[in-house]
């Protein structure tokens, strides 16, 4: 296998591990697995972002503050779900940290 063919399956995978994790949070009805997911993506958010910011050359300082700023929803995001005191913070959280990960996939791809 060349490096471009293990390059598309990472992306796939990546692609592919997104997709079901955001798809969970959002069909499941169990709150503990909503939790654990929730978690996961917000991980999941922040290693993305750290992937793109840390992937290019280090002259392109916009690209890697535009990665940090995605990874910083997910910061956002776990701080609206945990710290939050209204009953409002759990789909504002869930749209924030799935934001965060769809954004990174998407960087990743065409940034």
């Amino acid at each position: 296998m060349n490096a471009l063919g293990a390059l598309l399956i990472l992306f796939v995978v990546l692609v592919v591990v997104s997709f079901l994790g955001i798809s969970f949070l959002f069909l499941s009805k169990n709150k503990k697995l909503q939790n654990g997911v929730f978690f996961f993506l917000a991980c999941w958010g922040m290693l993305l972002s750290w992937m793109n910011a840390t992937s290019g050359p280090s002259n392109y300082v916009g690209r890697q503050l535009l990665a940090w700023a995605i990874g910083f929803i997910a910061v956002i995001a776990m701080l609206t779900r945990y710290a939050g005191h209204s009953e409002n913070r759990f789909p504002c959280s869930n749209i924030l940290v799935s934001l965060s990960v769809v954004l990174s996939v998407l960087t990743m791809f065409f940034v």
